[in-house]
């Protein structure tokens, strides 16, 4: 077994979910593996915390030794610290492994002007789709492995199975992102705004709403509406709500995987619709505030019928069948055994 070194690296949420299982499998397995989580990655596993200068450092001296075999990341925005630790090793000629998240922002960048794109030696993509949306985006298909979701494993095979009763107020939980510190108001609409909208609609349409922030939010944002916040695991969260409503969320595929009703809520949009849910035809997007009244309106009938809006088991999709994270393992270990650049 070669013995160097495996690094993986994690900073978003989305990017620590991908990682995390394919790091867990690789270091069960006696493999040689050093995991860095920075950002609100590391606050979602503070064991493997570290600074971006100390993770820096330690990359340039593993890299100067020749002790590393492969380095791995997941798919960031708001950062350019994977791009910059990919560029870095591909100097010192070191395979390495990037791993999407999501079905959009498919190309890196670097912030130095002088590289702005780097691409890894290997693209983990999760399906046909996003393999298609990314070669259309710019990235080589030379490059891409379409292996699955990671992140997705643990929620495959999880579908409620109580019969949850209907109370008169049925509970919605929003799923809100940082969109706007990325993109102001050029969507056509902010979390800020969607939020408020719900608030509204719910005074017109007797309903609980608690919403559970992003780590990335505005702590303004956090703090103003922090009476109907709400923290925990997903997977824990999820089941306890008669509908989840987000913007593009990787959190309402999570819904729909294990059985709770979801829709994507985003008024006036003024993009292609970049959610993986609508993109697949499994939530339906409501775009204007009067379908979203009519649907909460509509909520009771619905929840009655005791059926999610798209049965996903009917689907093939690559990354349903819970074995993401095995697949995407075994091809690091074939890069780590035969060091493929």
């Amino acid at each position: 077994m070669n013995t160097k070194l495996m690094v993986f690296l994690a900073h978003d949420p989305g990017s620590y979910d991908v990682t995390n299982p394919v790091y867990t499998k690789l270091s069960d397995r006696n493999h040689t593996v050093k995991y860095y989580c920075m950002g609100p990655a590391a606050s979602l596993n503070p064991q493997y915390a570290a600074s971006e200068h100390d993770f820096l450092a330690e990359l340039h001296a593993y890299l100067g030794a020749g002790i590393i075999s492969v380095l791995v990341t997941g798919r960031s925005w708001g950062t350019d610290l994977e791009p910059r630790a990919i560029r870095l090793c591909q100097d010192f000629h070191i395979p390495t492994v990037a791993i999407l998240d999501y079905w959009s922002n498919y190309t890196m960048r670097s912030a130095d002007p002088s590289c702005t794109s780097i691409c890894p030696d290997h693209y983990v993509v999760m399906d046909e789709l996003a393999k298609n949306e990314a070669v259309l985006a710019g990235v080589p298909q030379s490059v891409i492995r379409v292996l699955g979701h990671p992140g997705l494993d643990r929620y495959v095979g999880y579908r409620s199975l109580q019969s949850k009763p209907i109370s008169n107020v049925p509970k919605l939980l929003f799923l809100s992102q940082p969109l706007s510190q990325l993109y102001g108001d050029s969507w056509g609409y902010t979390e800020q705004s969607v939020l408020q909208d719900l608030l509204r609609a719910v005074e017109q349409v007797p309903m609980q709403l608690d919403v559970k922030f992003h780590p990335k939010d505005n702590s303004s944002f956090k703090e103003q509406y922090g009476s109907i916040s709400v923290t925990g695991d997903l997977i824990e969260l999820i089941p306890q709500y008669d509908l989840v409503i987000g913007m593009n969320s990787m959190a309402l595929l999570h819904a729909v995987i294990m059985g709770v009703r979801a829709v994507s809520y985003q008024p006036q949009l003024q993009i292609p619709d970049v959610c993986i849910t609508t993109k697949l035809g499994l939530t339906p997007l409501i775009s204007t505030y009067s379908q979203l009244t009519a649907y909460l309106q509509s909520l009771p009938l619905l929840l009655d019928n005791k059926e999610t809006d798209i049965q996903i088991h009917n689907k093939a999709y690559l990354w349903f069948d819970g074995q993401s994270a095995e697949r995407v393992a075994l091809f690091i270990e074939d890069v780590n055994r035969n060091g493929q650049n």
